[in-house]
């Protein structure tokens, strides 16, 4: 009877209990809101009675889970704003768990913090708007259409708590049958966790918000107080370009063995000028956000770099102590908090287009060098030019026309809509414009060295990979500890002027030999140390990729 009249009153739109509301949109929810989940689930081997069984536990407990959430913001006046934006979390995350394979983790909300318009402008799509409308503006719209009976203040507080502890209790004994099995599959598949919608993205969201805003001021600590450069009077002055590459997965180049031709000009300084690619590179991360912090660390992705290295000055702020000239250039999203504290020039200000191409930096890198003498240099000078690269997921709009090789390329930000070639063949042409841009600025470096004004180099690494539909995945920003190798396996490659291979005392015959050894991120701080003469107590030479081949420790 009870019953009853709730389904009237809703068919009349009458005035219906919070909770009666809570559970039609709970039940929504783990139906249409889940899916990604339900077909992750129905992956797992196992017989068909048994099967059905996970199924129907798994189902009452999203029901159960979802109400838990939408009673904790069961309050007059609060419930359907608050309501509306769990219903349009949810929307947008079964949407890009559904289209790239994704999850929502602490990583990946952070990624939604620290994007821009542009990155966000890249995302959206036809399919996105119908994907959250069905998941989400239905029962968006049928909230609102509905009055609710609130009780006073202290009752429905009451009964708030009552409920809450009751669905704790349901949330229990539905989790008992299955335990054994939970903790088995949750083990096999830590993923899963990951996709409980809204549930992941209410933790993950209160997760980020509580360690970015309300945890407390941290301390932020200087790092290598005691750096000093070493000084060679008799020595060129010194320019190192560090090429920071984006999205940049090491198995699409052709320098890695790629059956594609995506780097022929490096090819050609490779045979030519002693290029050398080091094949066996791992990212800190596996998105910008983790990632690039965590390259200019001192700590290491195994000591926190990846999630604490905002409390800790970077190796640029070392470098900049020590009396390195220090350049920040960007064509992306910004730097994530690493060049805070040096000169840095954002191009995407600079620019009329709608987006730049990486040539861009290339001015302002020429701009440096304009005086007609050594001594109108610094001494050391190091420039990190901060890549749009291949982001995606509209990777066509990274290339113009003329390097647009592999045809034909995806030209929507679906990934999933476009056959997979097309996808691979726009990614690759993004290498190809990448591999033209390399090329771009070691002719400048290599004019500069030619002309006896200063001794150059250039280091190139990605900051991380990128999936492209293998196993239905695609981008990047999974959990490190479930990334496939494309996202986390990285290309990474340095050239020197014969100038600065002499002062720096590099035997370049010894680095070839090194150059298929396993390295990361990690040894990125402490080699440039080394490489820019900088010294320190907290320089670590067995961390230093070219300590073994420089003069005098081989």
């Amino acid at each position: 009877m009870c019953f009853r009249q709730g389904y009237l009153s809703i068919l009349s739109r009458k005035a219906v209990s919070p909770y009666v509301m809570v559970l039609l949109l709970a039940v929504w929810l783990a139906v249409f809101g889940n899916m990604p989940l339900w077909r992750s689930l129905a992956d797992v081997a196992a017989p068909a009675w048994q099967q059905n069984l996970w199924l129907a536990g798994f189902a009452l407990l999203l029901v159960e889970i979802s109400s838990f959430v939408f009673i904790l913001v069961a309050w007059p006046h609060l419930f359907k704003p608050l309501a509306t934006v769990l219903l349009l979390a949810a929307g947008f995350a079964s949407y890009f768990m559904t289209t790239y394979g994704t999850v929502i983790d602490p990583g990946m909300v952070t990624n939604v913090f620290d994007t821009d318009m542009a990155e966000a402008m890249d995302l959206l799509s036809w399919s996105m708007i119908q994907s959250v409308a069905i998941v989400s503006l239905l029962p968006i719209w049928f909230l609102w259409s509905r009055p609710l009976q609130w009780k006073p203040a202290l009752s429905q507080a009451g009964y708030n708590v009552v409920a809450a502890s009751v669905v704790l209790v349901m949330i229990v004994l539905t989790a008992l049958p299955f335990y054994q099995g939970l903790t088995s599959v949750m083990r096999s598949h830590p993923d899963f966790r990951y996709q409980l919608n809204p549930a992941s993205s209410v933790y993950s969201t209160g997760f980020v918000i509580h360690h970015r805003w309300f945890a407390g001021p941290k301390e932020f600590h200087q790092v290598a107080t005691d750096a000093h450069l070493g000084i060679d009077v008799e020595a060129l002055p010194s320019l190192m370009v560090l090429v920071v590459g984006e999205t940049a997965r090491a198995d699409h180049f052709s320098l890695a063995g790629y059956s594609r031709q995506t780097n022929p000009v490096m090819e050609y300084w490779q045979a030519k000028e002693d290029l050398l690619y080091f094949s066996a590179v791992s990212s800190c991360g596996t998105s910008t956000a983790s990632s690039l912090p965590c390259m200019f660390s001192p700590l290491g992705r195994s000591s926190g770099g990846d999630s604490h290295a905002g409390e800790y000055e970077s190796l640029l702020d070392v470098l900049q102590r020590a009396g390195v000239s220090v350049l920040w250039l960007d064509n992306q999203s910004g730097c994530k908090g690493v060049c805070d504290r040096v000169q840095s020039v954002k191009h995407k200000d600079l620019c009329d287009q709608d987006e730049c191409k990486d040539e861009v930096m290339l001015e302002n890198l020429k701009s440096l060098h304009k005086g007609d003498s050594p001594e109108a240099e610094p001494k050391k000078t190091l420039v990190v030019m901060h890549q749009i690269g291949s982001h995606g997921p509209a990777y066509y709009k990274r290339t113009a026309p003329e390097y647009k090789k592999f045809l034909p390329e995806c030209t929507s930000n679906v990934l999933s809509d476009c056959d997979n070639q097309e996808v691979i063949n726009a990614y690759d042409n993004t290498i190809f414009y990448t591999d033209y841009f390399l090329g771009q600025v070691l002719e400048y470096l290599k004019g500069l060295a030619d002309a006896g004004r200063v001794s150059t180099s250039m280091l190139y690494v990605s900051d991380h990979g990128e999936s492209l539909g293998e196993s239905g995945l695609y981008l990047h920003g999974l959990p490190f500890s479930l990334a496939p190798s494309t996202q986390t396996h990285v290309p990474m490659m340095i050239w020197l002027s014969g100038q600065e291979a002499m002062q720096g005392g590099f035997n370049m015959d010894c680095l070839k030999r090194h150059r298929d050894e396993k390295l990361s991120h990690d040894h990125l701080f402490h080699s440039l140390l080394g490489f820019l003469d900088v010294s320190t107590s907290e320089y670590q030479e067995d961390m230093d990729l070219f300590f073994p081949c420089r003069s005098g420790s081989m």
